[in-house]
């Protein structure tokens, strides 16, 4: 929040490259402390752009993703398709609706400045808590998983092992998505998650996108 108004900046910028012919994918984190330029803003990092579009141009949503979209094409040549967001209430959601995923935790994370703005109850949306995941295979819910992606003060290499972090569980999240019991709830699960994920897909787009994604190699 600045000057009164609210300022949305992205956490989390993934791009998802598909090659239907090859049946390849691939995800590339870009960090969003970047600093690079912003189409009608000068420099600055990544996920300022999202903020600027959301309180300039268009405005709001719409402008957010636009002004992100052109600034990841202008500056890194990569046209953007469709997009998908997912805020942190969104993400425990999807990840608690396929009833969790399991993943290798990679390392102990220990962060004593998580913030604590999640379902926090108090006065204080800016407080933080200690934060432990142990290694290992572990089986975690949505808010433990939220964790373990979001943490930025646990990782011998910043800010780039919370891409591979984010990666490992959307990867973990595919395998439980191909799951034929998940499939069978996917009217359920799109239902449950109304508002809480916006995308520019139509639901045809997404139906081919989710066989394809049935048939894929794990690796």
């Amino acid at each position: 929040t600045s000057g009164g108004s609210t300022v949305y900046l992205a956490q989390t910028d993934i791009v998802v490259s598909i090659d239907p012919a090859t049946k390849e994918v691939a995800m590339l984190s870009i960090p969003r402390d970047f600093y690079i330029n912003i189409p009608g803003y000068g420099m600055g990092k990544l996920d300022e752009a999202f903020a600027h579009g959301y309180s300039l141009g268009p405005g709001g949503f719409a402008g957010a993703v636009a002004l992100s979209r052109l600034t990841i094409f202008q500056d890194f040549g990569i046209p953007i398709n469709y997009y998908a967001w997912v805020g942190l209430d969104g993400f425990i959601k999807v990840i608690d609706t396929v009833g969790g995923v399991d993943v290798d935790v990679l390392h102990p994370i220990t962060d004593d400045t998580y913030p604590d703005d999640v379902g926090n109850k108090t006065s204080d949306i800016y407080a933080y808590k200690r934060l432990y995941i142990s290694p290992g295979p572990q089986h975690l819910s949505g808010g433990d998983a939220l964790e373990y992606v979001r943490s930025r003060h646990a990782d011998l290499v910043g800010d780039f092992g919370r891409s591979a972090r984010q990666q490992q569980v959307l990867s973990a999240l595919k395998t439980k998505l191909a799951n034929p019991d998940v499939i069978g709830k996917l009217s359920q699960i799109a239902s449950d998650l109304d508002g809480y994920v916006k995308t520019d897909m139509q639901l045809p787009d997404i139906l081919k996108l989710m066989n394809f994604a049935r048939g894929l190699d794990p690796n």
